[in-house]
């Protein structure tokens, strides 16, 4: 009889209250880190006027890219008005960064009395406010070793990266460097040596949960770099002319010519001995007409190379037009007088001389520019410059007769030596009838 009216009681306050037991939850954190492993606490509380019994707790994840790695949690029972806590696992991909991350949490358990089963459910919501990655701090470099110095700035070690140098393809060497844990706040260092110098470049970094940075940054400019001014053809003659664009002074940098990846210059090598910061200078190879594009290879004496495909250019036949509106002039003996001459440029740019031939040498003469003595002019292509000769005549004739024509020339020369331009210009002494 007194079991019938238990099960009658029982009967009776299920119906009235559908759950007995009743819980509620508190959590230990609600802001989660993309890129970690999360250890969450979370605390359930009995409300309810009737024992749980065989509490079993489950979460799943309602967003992409969370997971949940703690199995359930088991607990006998929980009176009313006590409460249970455990830990749970929460791994947070790097892609739900700035984003809430959803949990489902069910709490399943029976009624102590009567064994009916009950399920209670909560969304749980996180907000992913920090992430965990690799901060770039510096780059150096040292000829074609590049330092990147990077730090973890997230809240959690990172484990298990994985970096590359990039530009189109992999172009640094390790083609992948790993690194196995950055701890918090831990600066490290990641060498790569460049296959060929770059001004910018991409960092990849591949993180353990499929996350991908792609830095791209500026290089610092190398404390020595080679820069190609030209490459000029004359005949089989390539003249490349190279200029040291660094701080310090190098030696023994080589050259080398190729076609579609073939050696075609010969000499096969070209050694310069040395270049001074800031200076150019030029190696000269023999090279079958018709190549007009062509690989220059630079090597350094520690065994880096760089290689920079160009166009040849074709150097124009020297020729400089020399102009000259008084050609002839007529100066007493003991006098100077003045030939202005107008230089125009057909040719390359280039430095040119000029020299005087056919003078006796008893006539003192020298080429003025704005003033200045000057023996060279350099012109650009289709460059004009205005010089002027002056001659000294002696007052005593030397070498020369008075009243007979002096014809001389006025010669411009290439660096090379190469005559580009001549002018005949006449020269009469004569004695003043005042004399």
């Amino acid at each position: 009889m007194k079991g019938l009216l238990f099960v009658l009681v029982t009967l009776t306050l299920l119906s009235i209250f559908p759950a007995p037991a009743k819980f509620t939850y508190s959590l230990g954190t609600t802001r989660l880190v993309a890129g970690a492993v999360n250890n969450v606490r979370i605390v359930l509380k009995n409300i309810g006027f009737s024992t749980a019994a065989f509490v079993n707790v489950r979460l799943s994840p309602s967003t992409p890219g969370v997971a949940i790695l703690s199995p359930p949690v088991v607990f006998d029972k929980v009176a009313p008005g006590r409460s249970v806590s455990f830990n749970v696992r929460i791994a947070v991909n790097r892609a739900v960064y700035g984003s809430i991350a959803m949990v489902m949490m069910q709490v399943i358990y029976r009624d102590f009395f009567s064994a009916t089963l009950f399920t209670d459910t909560f969304t749980l919501g996180f907000q992913v406010a920090e992430i965990s990655r690799l901060e770039l701090m510096k780059v150096d470099r040292e000829g074609e070793r590049v330092v990147f110095k990077l730090r973890n700035t997230g809240p959690v070690p990172i484990h298990n990266v994985s970096l590359s140098l990039l530009d189109g393809g992999i172009v640094g060497d390790p083609p992948m460097y790993r690194l196995s844990v950055v701890e918090v706040n831990e600066t490290v260092s990641v060498i790569f040596t460049l296959r060929k110098n770059y001004d910018y470049i991409t960092l990849r970094i591949i993180y353990n949960d499929g996350w991908v940075d792609e830095l791209r940054t500026a290089l610092p400019k190398p404390n020595y770099r080679v820069s190609i001014v030209s490459v000029m053809r004359k005949g089989e003659d390539v003249r490349v002319r190279i200029r040291n664009e660094g701080s310090l002074d190098l030696k023994n940098i080589t050259l080398l010519i190729k076609y579609a990846g073939v050696l075609v210059g010969t000499p096969y090598r070209v050694t310069i001995p040395f270049i001074a910061a800031g200076d150019e200078a030029e190696a000269v190879f023999r090279v079958q007409a018709g190549l007009d594009t062509l690989t220059i290879r630079l090597e350094y004496p520690n065994g880096y190379s760089e290689e920079e495909t160009v166009s040849v250019s074709i150097d124009k036949a020297a020729s400089v037009d020399i102009r000259c509106l008084f050609p002839e002039r007529r100066v007493d003996l003991g006098s100077k007088t003045s030939f202005p001459i107008w230089l125009v440029n057909k040719g390359g740019a280039g430095i040119y001389t000029f020299k005087v031939k056919g003078l006796p040498s008893s006539i003192d003469y020298r080429f003025i520019r704005d003033d200045v003595e000057v023996g060279a002019v350099y012109l650009e292509d289709g460059g004009q410059a205005m010089i002027a000769l002056e001659t000294v005549i002696p007052s005593v004739p030397v070498n020369f007769t008075v009243g007979e024509v002096i014809d001389f020339y006025v010669n411009v020369f290439t660096e090379d030596g190469e005559l580009a331009g001549s002018a005949r210009l006449k020269l009469i002494p004569v004695i003043s009838r005042g004399l």
